[in-house]
């Protein structure tokens, strides 16, 4: 597992967890190698499709964030309470 200068993997940082239903969009080159090994039973939806535990979204436009974030914080499991 990749680890910061803490030692704790990114994923634990992250509070992604076993079982969780995730979407990452848009990572940078090599994310998956700076995130780590996921969990066990951890869905990675891409698309994303409600409900889901835990949405990451990298963009260096401000447009392309406020097109995106109506939909994704309706997909997000919170919203859908």
């Amino acid at each position: 597992m990749t680890a910061g200068y803490s030692g704790t993997p990114l994923v634990k940082k992250l509070g992604i967890k076993s079982g969780f239903r995730a979407a990452i969009l848009n990572p940078p080159e090599n994310y998956s190698e700076t995130l780590g090994e996921l969990l066990e039973n951890v869905f990675l939806l891409d698309p994303p499709q409600p409900p889901l535990d835990f949405i990451q979204f990298f963009t260096k436009e401000r447009a392309a964030l406020e097109a995106k974030f109506p939909h994704l914080k309706s997909c997000s499991k919170k919203e859908r309470r």
